[in-house]
């Protein structure tokens, strides 16, 4: 009979809390342009985001640097897994917030504020929380999960 409440349990928790991906968005790689809002504000640069299930693929094509072996293009990009998601009732959006960390040389690092590889092969952790609006997509990133350490903030489409 404990077998029986168990999974009646279970499936009762999976039918409250769902199983499915979160909403992210739908294009496989969107674009658009991203700021920074703090030490070099009020420098903008293009970015583009890739999603795909869980993970987020934001890059910054423009800042790249030849400071690869053999002076080879080092692109700026950073690679994040999804923390959650949660959705704001009053404005109807739906925010995703994703962990993660870029692989940043010059000014790539200078435009992420950590510090550069080429120094370092430790990644400094930014969370990017992606907000859906009518506009397309919201991108803020920030050096804490709350969002209160704003780094960058963009939009892509």
């Amino acid at each position: 009979m404990k077998p029986l409440y168990t999974a009646l349990i279970a499936l009762a928790l999976l039918g409250f809390t769902g199983c499915a991906t979160p909403s992210t968005p739908k294009a496989s790689t969107l674009q658009g342009t991203a700021a920074n809002v703090n030490k070099m504000a009020p420098q903008s640069t293009v970015m583009t985001l890739t999603t795909e299930g869980n993970n987020a693929t934001i890059a910054f094509p423009n800042l790249q640097n030849n400071t690869g072996a053999g002076f080879t293009a080092t692109p700026c990009h950073g690679t994040f897994t999804l923390v959650g998601s949660h959705a704001n009732a009053l404005t109807k959006s739906v925010t995703h917030v994703y962990q993660g960390g870029f692989i940043a040389n010059n000014n790539c690092a200078l435009f992420t504020e950590q510090s550069s590889t080429t120094y370092t092969d430790a990644q400094t952790p930014r969370f990017a929380h992606l907000e859906s609006t009518k506009e397309g997509w919201e991108i803020r990133i920030s050096e804490d999960l709350a969002g209160k350490s704003l780094l960058i903030v963009g939009r892509v489409q």
